[in-house]
């Protein structure tokens, strides 16, 4: 994972387009934004077969991904995710158990949050099992970085908020 994420509005221009994303190819392999790019890409891909009547069956039998599933979601229920943590509020309910949790660390402890950290609050407190704890931090630093929530520096994860936004996106 890259130690600094830049902010959302500094990505390139194929940025989660339907026929852009390849995850294995060179071009995104190495983009900065390939982590918040690919749900986006998901969503995108998936609404224009839907629009075009094209059945795609899924690789394997797997399933969209959570984060793709979950940003639906949101969408879908016009929860104002970065309004609301700008504002200093958790904007998850228990419906989103494990983005409830880790809002709520990173609104407290903006810049002083990183992976061991989300991963050990996990185990604690919800009881998730150690070898699957580093799945969940990825799903939820992916799910809150791709709505434009937070941002990563030197290895710290920081909530973009109402006063620190603009040094937001200068710092990445």
């Amino acid at each position: 994972m890259i130690d600094t994420m830049p902010p959302l509005d500094l990505a390139p221009g194929c940025f989660g387009l339907a026929l852009t994303f390849v995850a294995d190819s060179i071009e995104c392999k190495t983009c900065e934004f390939k982590m918040a790019c690919e749900p986006v890409h998901l969503r995108r891909k998936s609404a224009l077969h839907k629009a075009l009547g094209i059945k795609v069956k899924n690789k394997n039998g797997l399933s969209r991904s959570a984060v793709s599933r979950t940003l639906d979601v949101i969408a879908e229920k016009r929860i104002d995710v970065v309004g609301k943590i700008s504002n200093g509020e958790n904007p998850f309910n228990n419906a989103f158990p494990k983005l409830k949790l880790g809002s709520h660390l990173l609104l407290n402890m903006s810049g002083n949050v990183n992976d061991d950290m989300l991963k050990m609050a996990f185990i604690r407190k919800m009881g998730i099992e150690q070898d699957k704890a580093d799945d969940v931090v990825s799903y939820v630093v992916t799910t809150l970085y791709a709505l434009g929530a937070i941002y990563k520096k030197n290895g710290k994860y920081f909530v973009r908020t109402k006063e620190n936004g603009d040094k937001a996106q200068n710092q990445g």
